[in-house]
């Protein structure tokens, strides 16, 4: 057992269990001592984050047949890993974009004015205040295949794509 930041107690097996039952086996003992120790809602956020790339992002892989458009643009000669890829960057790029919507709107004159947050809930009991914040920080490292996003983050507009990789409008910020 070890103390938390708020001053109760962990089981750390049982989180160990937890985490693994959730599929979590690499850095575990991060992920555990960052919950036990700092009293960081780890399990929420591991569990919110890794459901992610499969329900979300990896779906494109076998799911490219059921879009109309995709049907389309395979029927017109289009690549199929390339279509993939693409799709995969898209929702890769919506899903990180809508985490970092959840920490800043952008909205300076809106200070004022009611926000929002993700906190962590028990079934049954009311929500419990701990915030999944910066979700968007650990989205890459969380990518199944170990990977974190290599064949589709560099097919995204950013700072990291070297000028002649850039289409017309490419915004690098």
């Amino acid at each position: 057992m070890g103390d938390t930041a708020g001053g109760g107690s962990v089981d750390r097996a049982a989180l160990r269990g937890a985490f693994r039952r959730l599929g979590l086996d690499d850095e575990l003992e991060l992920w555990v001592a960052a919950e036990a120790e700092e009293g960081m809602p780890q399990l929420a956020r591991y569990r919110f984050l890794s459901a992610l790339w499969p329900k979300m992002i990896d779906t494109w892989r076998s799911d490219t047949d059921r879009n109309r458009i995709a049907r389309s643009l395979l029927a017109d000669g289009a690549n199929r890993e390339e279509l993939i890829q693409f799709a995969r960057s898209v929702a890769y790029d919506t899903v990180f974009s809508m985490l970092y919507y959840l920490e800043d709107d952008g909205r300076d004159d809106c200070a004022d004015l009611p926000t929002w947050a993700l906190v962590q809930t028990r079934a049954g009991e009311p929500p419990s205040g701990q915030v999944l914040g910066a979700l968007f920080e650990d989205l890459l490292s969380l990518d199944p295949s170990g990977n974190e996003g290599a064949d589709i983050v560099p097919l995204l507009p950013g700072p990291w794509m070297k000028q002649a990789d850039r289409a017309p409008g490419d915004d690098p910020a």
